[in-house]
């Protein structure tokens, strides 16, 4: 059976088991700002999938998926065994096919946002990458292990825009959106295994809140790290790199670029890669360019009616956005791919047995 979800001509209308959890009705969309009254008519301890769906996957930008992708990936330095795992020498995916890789990790947080933890499409996806970890673990033991690793991501993900807001002075997310993300990231994370097999929340549970998970990040990132400055920063510096060379091109602006990725550091970023903070005005520039954005797509500019995984997918219908390697192979059962090629969202393809000794 083709699970394909596209819109696209010569595809069928999905079935209640696959479809995207967002179902508002186009009357529902009729408004500027319609994601707000949708979340208002919710119940976010039923409704948690629809809720963070509408909170993330409609308004969110390339621009916005980019930045996170670097934000949250160079914390994979916090420790020595995932920057490793990740860098590789320098041969890692992140490293060597930096625009697939980050295309191919927020792919799959768009399709498990646009379908929700029960769906079997969000479910063949994570078995996917808890299949990559397992052959990852055997040339990186030990790398996969750490439950506490995997909490923090998720934790992570959970409170990251919230966090954001308030630490510029704006309006967090509210009530419902702060339910609706703990509970969302609660369910998912029961669908991964650690490097033993055991599934990840019965070796160590999600925080019980949506503010324990705050709460659980910011402690994470404040552990004393050790020195990581031979494997975190080159990890780190490329990740920034390719930030750059896609959106800010031309030398002059690369200042202000970095600035924005690194003002959102935690700190202990700056003592383990021994990197100077950005200096105030960038630092100034960087927050001010970030509370403008916030505030232009939470209070001015109207809501947009579909999510920015359905705009990919008529963008590529019409050839003007390359299509989405992980959306295909995860809808299209039919193709008979490696599920090892697909691209985990935190470490990168498996490659095959007769490459290892040159990799």
């Amino acid at each position: 059976m083709d699970m394909s979800l596209s819109s696209e001509p010569g595809h069928p209308t999905p079935d209640a088991g696959t479809a995207p959890v967002s179902t508002a009705s186009k009357a529902d969309r009729s408004s500027r700002k319609w994601i707000r009254r949708r979340i208002a008519q919710l119940d976010p301890y039923v409704d948690y999938r629809e809720i963070w769906a509408l909170s993330y996957i409609y308004n969110v930008t390339d621009f916005d998926l980019h930045w996170a992708y670097t934000v949250d990936n160079c914390h994979l330095g916090l420790t020595t065994w995932g920057a490793d795992a990740s860098y590789r020498d320098g041969t890692g995916a992140m490293m060597v096919r930096g625009e697939q890789r980050m295309a191919n990790t927020n792919d799959h947080m768009l399709l498990w946002s646009e379908h929700g933890p029960d769906s079997p499409i969000t479910k063949q996806a994570i078995d996917i990458v808890n299949k990559q970890h397992a052959q990852w673990a055997k040339y990186y033991n030990g790398a996969f292990s750490h439950s506490e690793d995997y909490i923090y991501l998720f934790a992570a993900a959970a409170t990251a825009e919230h966090d954001y807001k308030r630490s510029l002075g704006l309006p967090g997310w509210s009530e419902k959106q702060k339910i609706a993300s703990h509970l969302f990231w609660s369910e998912l994370a029961k669908l991964f295994r650690v490097e033993s097999g055991e599934v990840l929340t019965d070796v160590e549970p999600m925080p019980e809140s949506f503010e324990a998970c705050s709460e659980y990040a910011r402690a994470y990132t404040e552990r004393p790290w050790p020195d990581n400055t031979a494997i975190g920063l080159p990890f780190s510096e490329r990740l920034i790199e390719q930030f750059l060379a896609v959106w800010f091109p031309y030398r002059v602006m690369r200042p202000f670029g970095r600035a924005l990725i690194t003002t959102f550091f935690a700190p202990t970023l700056f003592r383990i890669y021994q990197l100077e903070e950005p200096n105030w005005v960038l630092r100034t520039l960087a927050r001010g360019f970030a509370a403008a954005k916030y505030i232009y797509r939470d209070y001015i500019r109207a809501d947009q009616k579909e999510p920015i995984t359905e705009r990919h997918r008529q963008k590529a219908a019409a050839g003007t956005y390359k299509a989405s390697y992980i959306d295909s192979l995860i809808h299209r059962v039919g193709r008979k791919q490696n599920p090892t090629a697909s691209g985990c969202p935190f470490h990168g393809p498996v490659p095959v047995q007769r490459d290892l000794a040159s990799s």
